[in-house]
């Protein structure tokens, strides 16, 4: 036990390290927490409102002995009523002045990235940014699309090729708004103008 500071359950110099529980094992950290369910609680005990809830906060050293937050995540009501929740995860910009809300979980599982307000399973705002979304692998990226488990078709960029792949018999499609404007059938055949080419290649003005 330690000869310092202590309470009951708690191992180790409160300046030092601590040891709540039976930790597994030996970690070098100032915090270990172990026990069987939850460890942790963090909670807000404001009055129900939407936007409150418990969170964690990240500090680190700035300027010397200054400490500074760095970062949050927070799990806060989405409304006043109900028990309705969602994730929030904010960092700090190098010379701003607090936390910029990155990332959001809301209750229905969607999760926005720029955006705390995420209107589709991801939704990202790149806002000042116009490159959105970087795809990057070691060999030949690629984009493969999925429905209930079939396989329906892939984009992909080779090192010196690239690939729109659809996988079925039906034909593919490019649309111009809700207008099919080039068709290129399962058996080869490409039409312009036409959905139903009967040629190699079908312009139809």
């Amino acid at each position: 036990l330690s000869t310092g500071p202590h309470i009951s359950g708690v191992t180790g110099m409160f300046s030092d390290k601590v040891n709540i529980g039976t930790p597994v094992g030996t970690h070098s950290c100032a915090l270990e927490v172990a026990g069987i369910g939850t460890q942790i609680i963090a909670a807000d005990t404001a009055s129900a409102a939407a936007g409150v809830g418990g969170q964690v906060d990240f500090y680190g050293v700035f300027g010397g002995t200054s400490r500074t937050l760095f970062g949050r995540i927070e799990a806060k009501k989405t409304t006043t009523a109900g028990y309705g929740a969602g994730l929030a995860l904010s960092t700090r910009v190098d010379g701003g002045g607090g936390l910029t809300e990155r990332i959001t979980i809301l209750e229905s599982g969607n999760v926005g990235i720029g955006t705390n307000a995420p209107s589709a399973p991801l939704h990202i705002d790149a806002q000042t940014s116009s490159e959105v979304i970087k795809i990057e692998a070691d060999n030949d990226p690629y984009i493969s699309f999925v429905e209930n488990g079939v396989d329906k078709g892939y984009i992909q960029f080779a090192t010196n090729d690239a690939y729109i792949q659809k996988e079925g018999s039906g034909p593919l499609y490019f649309r111009m708004g809700s207008t099919n404007r080039v068709t290129i059938e399962n058996g080869g055949n490409v039409g312009i103008g036409t959905t139903i080419p009967l040629a190699t290649l079908d312009v139809r003005g």
